[in-house]
């Protein structure tokens, strides 16, 4: 494990400019956009990292990999207590 390597800690303040933004456009959010060309959806997420970066570090150029990650995260978790929901009955525990 390199010690040198800094894990960068998103702060409240970004979390809550992008749970504001994000929550004023659920679309991009989701990672898709209704009537706007994907040249647009990236143009919006760039003014969006611009916003965030400007709050202070860490700066960073991919927030949208963040929001894909908690995305992502929920889906497994959802699938995860589909399955546990489902083995419960059978007496596996």
């Amino acid at each position: 494990m390199d010690l040198n390597k800094r894990t960068k800690v998103t702060t409240k303040k970004q979390f809550d400019t992008m749970v504001q933004i994000l929550q004023n456009n659920p679309n991009l959010a989701r990672g898709y956009s209704n009537g706007i060309k994907k040249i647009s959806v990236k143009e919006e997420w760039n003014k969006i990292s611009t916003k965030l970066n400007i709050l202070g570090p860490p700066v960073r150029t991919g927030w949208r990999v963040i929001v894909e990650n908690v995305n992502n995260l929920r889906l497994r978790l959802r699938h995860l207590n589909a399955y546990d929901n489902a083995n419960r009955n059978k007496g596996d525990y």
